[in-house]
């Protein structure tokens, strides 16, 4: 069955079983404890915030540098 997959294919099934698995963790939690939030909350408070997509922050100087190193890529139209 995984040969019909694609590489990008198969990277999102393989997240989206990954993210099944912690959903029915974290409701075996959210069951067994004493929590005073919904479910959804306290999903939302608990999935794994490695996987959030995380915006780097670059300062004026690395933009700089980056825009320095990306010019000896690029030929001017004249």
């Amino acid at each position: 069955m995984l040969a019909t997959y694609s590489a990008h294919s198969l990277v999102g099934f393989i997240m989206f079983l990954f993210k099944k698995n912690q959903e029915d963790e974290l409701w075996q939690i959210w069951l067994n404890k004493d929590i005073d939030q919904s479910f959804n909350d306290f999903k939302a408070a608990n999935i794994a915030k490695e996987f959030r997509p995380k915006a780097k922050v670059n300062s004026e100087q690395e933009e700089q540098e980056i825009l320095d190193f990306s010019d000896q890529f690029i030929k001017p139209n004249n």
